[in-house]
């Protein structure tokens, strides 16, 4: 198929999306519930630039596997640089499981973790693909186990709107609530460059509490 073809039936798949259908997330945060298509791998790959008090750099590989029709699972490795960035982090895990799918909605459960043992969350989700439109909302909780366990509410909102050609608005906000928490506003595009392949760039900033002063983001999801 033709770059030209490939963009083409990306974006009519987009305009007539079934809520089980997997768009590449990034650049948002907001998580999505569409899983991975079963026997498939998604791999994303992308670098955050971001300040609090000083600048610093993440980058992330994500690597997930459809591994029945609604089941996905994936593992991502970090990596920082800056003064409070410490270079290869700790192993992610993630599963997700898609609970129903009954056109416009779909909702998910998903689990994150470390394999560490410092954190995990879990979260439900939903998603409603509309004509033109694709809505994805998150609730749950997030629990960190230092010296002292604290649990907080994680949550997300975020739509993302085809336009025209190969492009896709994307914006969000997320945040937490409660000890340390903050929430950030978000956007940015996304474009089918090949018919497996979604390059994207994206940026938000703090509206409240503790999240990054700005950041910056740029990668690529690729299917297959």
């Amino acid at each position: 198929m033709s770059p030209a073809l490939a963009r083409t039936s990306i974006l009519a798949a987009m305009a007539v999306l079934a809520p089980e259908t997997a768009l590449p997330a990034r650049p948002l945060v907001t998580e999505d519930a569409p899983t991975v298509e079963e026997e498939k791998f998604e791999l994303a790959l992308g670098g955050d630039w971001a300040a609090t008090g000083e600048m610093h750099f993440d980058a992330c590989g994500t690597l997930k596997a459809g591994l029945l029709p609604r089941l996905d699972a994936g593992l991502s490795l970090p990596c920082g640089l800056g003064p409070d960035r410490e270079g290869l982090g700790q192993a992610q895990g993630t599963v997700k499981f898609r609970l129903l799918s009954l056109p416009p909605a779909a909702v998910a459960l998903a689990t994150y973790w470390n394999f560490d043992g410092e954190w995990h969350r879990e979260m439900a989700v939903l998603t409603l693909a509309f004509t033109r439109v694709i809505l994805h909302f998150n609730g749950g909780v997030g629990t960190s186990l230092p010296a002292r366990a604290s649990t907080v509410g994680v949550w997300g909102a975020a739509v993302d709107v085809p336009v025209a050609g190969p492009f896709c608005v994307a914006v969000e906000a997320y945040g937490a609530a409660g000890p340390g928490g903050g929430a950030t506003g978000a956007g940015g595009i996304k474009v089918a460059a090949l018919e497996s392949l979604t390059l994207d760039l994206g940026g938000g900033g703090r509206i409240r509490g503790e999240a990054p002063r700005y950041r910056a983001t740029a990668g690529f999801t690729l299917l297959f």
